[in-house]
């Protein structure tokens, strides 16, 4: 998607790129879709994927947590803290 890659039509992919965007500052911009759904076990599962773009190059990233309770709110967080670490997002 990133790349404009995919077997769908320039306009498509600009839109969609556009709604994943979260984050837009002077330093970056965080780009993501997330989700979760229960497993066999009835554990959690929650992910999150995209990209950073920190001086016009993009960091992809994608995160997959597993827990007992809802905790999409958490791995986004910590995609975030992870990026902060690695000094993407400053």
């Amino acid at each position: 998607l990133y790349f404009d890659q995919l077997p769908f039509s320039k306009n498509a992919m600009t839109l969609v790129k556009k709604l994943l965007i979260k984050e837009n500052n002077n330093n970056y911009s965080l780009a993501f879709t997330q989700g979760s759904n229960l497993n066999k076990q009835q554990l959690q599962n929650n992910w999150v994927a995209g990209w950073l773009e920190h001086e016009k190059h993009p960091v992809f990233f994608v995160l997959n947590t597993q827990s007992s309770n809802n905790t999409s709110d958490k791995t986004v967080g910590l995609v975030k803290k992870c990026l902060k670490d690695l000094g993407y997002m400053n």
